[in-house]
C-alpha cells in the first residue's frame, strides 16, 4: 500500500500509479496543463500550453522572436537559480529598462541542455548577449526527468548518487520501488542540508570530479562557437553554493574549495570567454542570509548577485551604458 500511494503521489494521479505498477499506458488527463513535458532530445521542456510559455519553451510572448532593433538584447540561459520572477535576473530587467533582457532559465537544467535549448531554439532570437549561470550541480547531462503528468523524479545518472549498485536485493528494490526512493532522497535532503564540506554534498560532488570537466568544457566551448560564429557575445555566470562560504573549510582547503570556480575559469581563458565568479563577492558579504536552501538565492543572494553582474558587465563593456538624465548627465540608474 505504501509503495502504490508513493507511486501515486509522484506520478500525479491514481491511473498513473496503476500504470506504473502494471506497465500498462493510459492517456494523460486531458484536462490537467502540466508545468514541464517530455521531450526526446532535452529530456524535457517547460509547456508550451501554459500560460506566459511560448513555442520556444521559454517564459514570454511569442513575439519575443520579433526583435526591438533599438534595443541591445540579452539572452540568459541558466536553470532554478535565474528562474525566480523576483531574482537576480527580473531585478536586472526592472533597473536596465533600456535593454531587452530575456531570461530563458528553465528550472533543472543542465549546462548540456541549455546548450541544447538554445541551438534547437533561442538561436532565432538573435541576442546580442548571452549569459550562461553555471551552478555546481550542472556537470551532469540530465539531472532530472518527468512523468507524463511533468512531476520531476531524478534521472537514474543522479539517482545512482543515492541509490546502491549492484545485483542485490536491496540494489534492486531500490532501484525500482519509488516509496524505497522517496526515502532515500529524503535521507539525502537531510545530508543535503547538514553537510559543511562541498565535495562531499550529495550531487555537487561531481563538480569536484576531474572526469567530468572534459565533457562541461566541450558544452562550453560548443556555445561559444555557435555564438562566435553569429556574432553574438558570450560570458558566463559563476554561482557558488553555500557550502563553499565556510570560513572553517576556506582557511583548511582554500584551493580545493573553489576547484570548480578554478576549473570554470581555467575553460573560459581558454575561450576567450569573460566570466564572472560570485564567490569571492559572497564570501566577502558573510556566510548567512546569502541562500534559501545552500543552493538557491535569498532575496539578499539576488540582490548581492544583480550588483556584482552590473559592475562585471560595464567593466567587460558587454552591454552599453545606461542612458543619461538630460538634466543631471548621470546615469538614470546610478545610485
Amino acid at each position: 500500500m505504501g509503495e502504490f500511494v508513493a507511486r501515486w503521489y509522484i506520478e500525479g494521479s491514481f491511473l498513473e500509479a496503476v500504470d506504473s505498477v502494471l506497465g500498462l499506458r493510459t492517456a494523460a488527463d486531458p484536462r490537467a496543463t502540466p508545468p514541464f513535458v517530455q521531450d526526446q532530445e532535452l529530456g524535457f521542456t517547460l509547456n508550451p500550453a501554459c500560460k506566459d510559455v511560448n513555442s520556444l519553451c521559454i517564459r514570454g510572448e511569442e513575439t519575443l522572436v520579433d526583435r526591438p532593433k533599438s534595443k541591445f538584447r540579452v539572452l540568459v540561459i541558466g536553470d532554478s537559480i535565474s528562474w525566480p520572477l523576483d531574482g537576480y535576473v527580473a531585478l536586472f530587467q526592472q533597473e536596465r529598462g533600456d535593454l531587452d533582457i530575456i531570461n530563458a532559465s528553465v528550472p533543472g537544467y543542465t549546462t548540456y541542455q541549455e546548450r541544447l535549448l538554445l541551438e534547437r531554439n533561442l538561436m532565432q532570437l538573435d541576442p546580442d548577449l548571452v549569459l550562461l549561470q553555471y551552478c555546481l550541480n550542472d556537470n551532469y547531462r540530465f539531472l532530472h526527468r518527468v512523468t507524463s503528468k511533468g512531476r520531476w523524479l531524478m534521472t537514474f545518472e543522479a539517482r545512482a548518487k543515492l541509490l546502491p549498485e549492484g545485483g542485490g536485493f536491496l540494489a534492486r528494490l531500490s532501484r525500482s520501488s519509488y516509496l524505497v526512493y522517496a526515502v532515500r532522497r529524503a535521507l539525502y535532503t537531510a545530508s543535503l542540508n547538514q553537510s559543511g564540506v562541498p565535495w562531499k554534498t550529495p550531487i555537487i560532488d561531481r563538480a569536484w570530479n576531474e572526469a567530468c570537466w572534459p565533457e562541461e568544457e566541450q558544452q562550453i566551448r560548443a556555445i561559444a562557437d555557435s555564438l562566435a560564429r553569429a556574432g553574438i557575445r558570450f560570458a558566463v555566470i559563476a554561482v557558488p553554493h553555500e557550502n563553499q562560504l565556510s570560513a572553517d573549510v576556506l582557511k583548511r582547503h582554500p584551493a580545493k574549495c573553489v576547484y570548480p570556480q578554478t576549473k570554470l575559469a581555467a575553460i573560459c581563458r581558454r575561450e576567450h570567454i569573460p566570466i564572472l565568479d560570485l564567490h569571492p563577492a559572497f564570501v566577502a558579504a558573510g556566510e548567512t542570509g546569502l541562500f534559501k536552501d545552500r543552493l538557491h538565492l535569498s532575496a539578499k543572494g539576488h540582490a548581492l548577485a544583480l550588483a556584482q553582474l552590473t559592475a562585471f558587465l560595464s567593466e567587460h563593456a558587454l552591454v552599453p551604458a545606461p542612458p543619461s538624465d538630460q538634466r543631471t548627465g548621470r546615469s538614470k540608474h546610478a545610485k
